[in-house]
């Protein structure tokens, strides 16, 4: 697999700001993503509940 992304994990909940701040690159590896951000807008967007607290997820195909 050779394909990698961008990926946006937003939320207004201290303690998932907190687990996505410590576990960057752990998520990043196992996404394997290049890039992790808290904030911004990429191609596809979707609201989902994590332990019923709003989380935005974003990703994107990076095109080299």
């Amino acid at each position: 697999i050779s394909d990698r992304i961008r990926l946006v994990i937003q939320s207004d909940q201290p303690l998932v700001k907190a687990a996505v701040t410590t576990h960057t690159e752990t998520i990043k590896n196992e996404v394997l993503a290049v890039s992790l951000a808290q904030e911004g807008m990429l191609a596809m967007m979707s609201e989902v509940k994590v332990d019923g607290e709003k989380v935005v997820l974003g990703v994107e195909k990076v095109v080299e």
